[in-house]
């Protein structure tokens, strides 16, 4: 009877003791359980990828890519491996600072990408391949990630940060002069969509003046639905016909 006391003492003493230390450590993981402030969090970084060769698929060893962070202006270089044309750049991110790539080469039409900092803290990995296209007089730049609301004319942010760097590419190319064109799917009427490529087209040349380039080097033009590109039967086709472009008209 004794023992069986002893056994029943020990083992609640032993329990009582193991529910002392759950306690104990209970209570310090809370004291160390806290939020840091913004400013002590580990940077956010995003890894920006993808290739950069010509329309033929060939790599161009002398072509060049910028990075910039529309907030802060800061625009640094992507190294572009001269074998493969593959890049690879890791990038500080924070909320609400999105960035633009850009195509560099002498020659060569504006093309970039433009990189939604949200977006990107979402999925980390960003592909964002670019081509190197030639200039010619008379051929279709597309603007990239230029996009308009339904029946809308208004330019957006992220439009007006592609714009931006259009007109510096404009300015940076003094000799140029280009058409902006605006096209459309074949949804509603055939009139209204017309005006309503037109109308976009002079909101980009309207931006495009008022920001430092000469009216004599720009026109505009809008062709509704009559220039697909795509399949209008399609969602994906409709989305790529709805599109703003740039034609070299003298250079």
């Amino acid at each position: 009877m004794k023992n069986k006391f002893n056994f029943i003492k020990r083992t609640t003493v032993l329990f009582f003791s193991l529910a002392v230390l759950a306690l104990v450590f209970n209570s310090c993981q809370k004291a160390f359980e806290f939020d840091l402030p913004e400013s002590a969090q580990p940077a956010k970084v995003a890894l920006i990828q993808g290739d950069l060769k010509n329309e033929n698929g060939e790599v161009e060893s002398d072509a060049g890519l910028e990075i910039k962070n529309l907030a802060t202006k800061e625009i640094s270089k992507i190294r572009v491996d001269k074998e493969t044309g593959r890049y690879a750049k890791a990038v500080k991110l924070e909320k609400g600072q999105d960035l633009i790539v850009t195509v560099k080469k002498k020659g060569a039409a504006f093309n970039s990408k433009y990189i939604d900092a949200d977006l990107a803290l979402k999925d980390p990995v960003v592909q964002a391949p670019l081509d190197v296209m030639k200039l010619e007089i008379g051929k279709e730049y597309k603007l990239n990630d230029i996009k308009f609301s339904s029946n809308s004319t208004s330019l957006n942010v992220q439009t007006k940060s592609v714009i931006d760097e259009f007109i510096i590419y404009l300015t940076e190319n003094p000799e140029l002069k280009a058409d902006i064109q605006g096209h459309t799917d074949n949804v509603g009427s055939s009139s209204d969509n017309r005006s309503l490529s037109k109308n976009r087209a002079k909101t980009v040349y309207d931006y495009a003046v008022k920001n430092g380039i000469s009216p004599s080097r720009l026109k505009f033009h809008g062709f509704g639905e009559t220039k697909p590109i795509e399949d209008n039967s399609t969602e994906e086709g409709r989305a790529k016909n709805r599109r703003t472009v740039f034609v070299i008209t003298s250079r």
